[in-house]
């Protein structure tokens, strides 16, 4: 048989034998070669667990204060516009980043946490609130309130939380990544971390989900790790543990993000992608009725995650890991302040971060550890003190703020006579509470007043009862329970005193309003 296209050449089986066997054989050497080089090409970043910070909730969670190793990592959130038409940086909605600092002494808090050795991780966007990328109209405005943030800081890693509206919002979901491709080409990936956090089902990411990470990817940013929000199923806890549900998605999630990622021509190997992975867990009861995270599922999930070589676990969040109060009215439903479920405090955040021990400023292929800037000096200067230095001879309410050594220290009780800031630092005996170093540039601050006649004075005949304020030698009062004849100075904010002097935040507050 003569082949029509070549002629005068006869077909040969043989030399197509030998033909397909070189194709088979080089593709098989290439494949083994190229996987055995993403077989070794492990991560060289130890896996990291954080949970994250509710700032702008009530009660104020003392992020700053925890050194266990479950709160190595902290993810703060989360920063968001004031307005669709403000492209200014606030927390919540509710403080622009002087206003947080000013009412929360977060600038102070963030310092401590670094200086402490650990990481202060920014989260932007969330479920509530009008999201930067959306009330921001251009890239270079929106890359350039990511930048306030990043700066006042000094972070090194930022979570972008995109959920909701925000997530099928193309047009602002392209300027994002644009927004934040242009801080890394600013300053160099290696200097900024970037997790993408997005919605999950028991399907993995869902299709806005993995369009969002196309998008970067697209642009050019350099993606840390991607972070699965495992919650929220709306499957009964009665009828399959949330625990089971997370493997789902993460594996599947595990698959989607391969894909993506031979798709732009970045190849990684298994291993590498669970190290780009986390998981978020919401602890206890969660947004829907019936679906409970017990602390078995915290254990399930911890497990499968080192099993995997997951890069990050986290939580929402440290606000709720609590048992919730005895005299709370339905513990079936979900709460910022407590979890709904029987635990110690703290318990979830020990199960999930057993054994993550890494680092969230750690890269992949290097580390970036951030210092915070703080003074060196250890004598006290009331010309570059906050608030007052500490002195033995006065007498401090609860709430009080004084500086001892270059730290701010927070009265826990009172009157705090006579106990030295750095006496004890923790636990139940701690008359003070280390908020954070004093920093660069800070002058005192005025001390308000209560202008006069704001309260009557005190007088020993009239009945006061519990919240009723009063004025005694200039001093502002307020009653903790029904009373006569008491003189507030008199044992003032001790157990049995009726009194405790107003705090500074509150004498502020007046002079706000």
């Amino acid at each position: 048989m003569r082949s029509a296209r070549f002629p005068g050449k006869r077909f040969s089986f043989l030399r197509l034998g030998i033909f397909l066997a070189v194709v088979i054989i080089g593709g098989c050497a290439t494949y083994i070669g190229i996987n055995f080089q993403l077989e070794n090409r492990k991560p060289t970043a130890e896996p990291w667990f954080g949970s994250y910070i509710d700032v702008t909730a009530t009660p104020s969670y003392a992020f700053e204060s925890q050194s266990s190793d479950s709160q190595g990592n902290v993810l703060l959130a989360f920063v968001v516009s004031r307005s669709s038409d403000d492209c200014a940086p606030t927390w919540g909605g509710a403080y622009s980043l002087a206003e947080a600092n000013q009412a929360l002494d977060l600038d102070r808090r963030i310092a401590q946490v670094q200086r402490s050795g650990r990481s202060a991780v920014i989260s932007f966007g969330g479920q509530a609130g009008v999201e930067l990328a959306q009330s921001c109209q251009t890239v270079g405005d929106l890359a350039d309130a990511y930048s306030q943030v990043i700066s006042r800081y000094n972070v090194s890693t930022i979570d972008v939380d995109i959920e909701g509206d925000s997530l099928a919002d193309s047009e602002s979901m392209l300027r994002r990544a644009q927004a934040i491709a242009q801080l890394q080409s600013a300053s160099g990936t290696d200097t900024l971390n970037v997790w993408l956090t997005l919605p999950a089902d028991q399907n993995g990411l869902t299709n806005d989900g993995v369009a969002a990470v196309q998008t970067f990817l697209d642009q050019g940013v350099a993606i840390s790790g991607v972070n699965l929000m495992t919650m929220d199923f709306g499957v009964q806890s009665s009828d399959t543990a949330v625990a089971a549900l997370v493997e789902d998605a993460l594996s599947a999630g595990h698959s989607q993000l391969f894909r993506l990622f031979a798709a732009n021509m970045t190849f990684h190997s298994s291993h590498q992608i669970w190290a780009m992975m986390g998981a978020t867990v919401m602890i206890g009861q969660s947004d829907v009725a019936g679906e409970s995270f017990t602390l078995a599922d915290a254990g399930t999930i911890s497990t499968f995650a080192l099993t995997n070589g997951l890069g990050r676990l986290s939580m929402w969040s440290a606000n709720r890991d609590f048992e919730c109060e005895a005299n709370y009215s339905d513990w079936g439903s979900v709460a910022d302040f407590c979890s709904g479920v029987s635990q110690e405090a703290g318990g979830f955040a020990s199960v999930l971060s057993y054994d993550f021990t890494g680092s969230a400023d750690d890269q992949i292929d290097g580390a970036q550890q951030v210092t915070p800037q703080t003074p060196n000096a250890t004598e006290d200067d009331p010309a570059t003190s906050p608030y007052p230095i500490w002195s033995a001879e006065e007498s401090y309410a609860v709430g009080s703020k004084v500086v001892w050594h270059r730290n701010v220290y927070i009265a826990l009780w009172g009157p705090n006579d006579g106990h030295q800031p750095d006496e004890v630092t923790s636990g139940t005996s701690a008359a003070w509470r280390l908020v954070g170093p004093v920093l660069k540039g800070e002058t005192p601050e005025p001390e308000p007043t209560v202008s006069a006649g704001t309260y009557a004075q005190w007088d020993t005949s009239t009945a006061y009862g519990a919240g009723d304020r009063v004025m005694f030698d200039g001093v502002a009062f307020q009653a903790k329970w029904w009373t006569q004849g008491d003189s507030p100075t008199v044992q003032n904010d001790s157990d049995t005193s009726p009194w405790r002097e107003l705090t500074t935040q509150e004498i502020q507050e007046l002079t706000d309003n």
